[in-house]
């Protein structure tokens, strides 16, 4: 089996089952693919879990490997050496 390292979990959260359709429609129309949703209800609210893709980049910094996850405009930066 090929593993894509670049799968994360995502969910969308909702306070009605009607709401997270619409919200797991919009995301279907805005990343253009049909995501496999898991439905969960805590009692108070209704998640859609989901696998995503994360724009991963590598760079070299001041000598050292860097990795950045662009997740939707905020920029997480860790270091790959350890």
């Amino acid at each position: 089996m090929k593993v894509n390292i670049r799968r994360v979990p995502n969910f969308i959260r909702a306070a009605s089952p009607s709401g997270l359709r619409r919200l797991c429609l919009k995301r279907n129309l805005q990343d253009n693919i049909e995501h496999n949703y898991r439905i969960v209800h805590d009692g108070k609210f209704w998640f859609a879990w989901f696998t995503d893709e994360a724009q991963l980049k590598v760079e070299e910094v001041k000598g050292k490997l860097t990795l950045k996850v662009d997740d939707k405009k905020e920029e997480k930066v860790g270091s790959l050496d350890g």
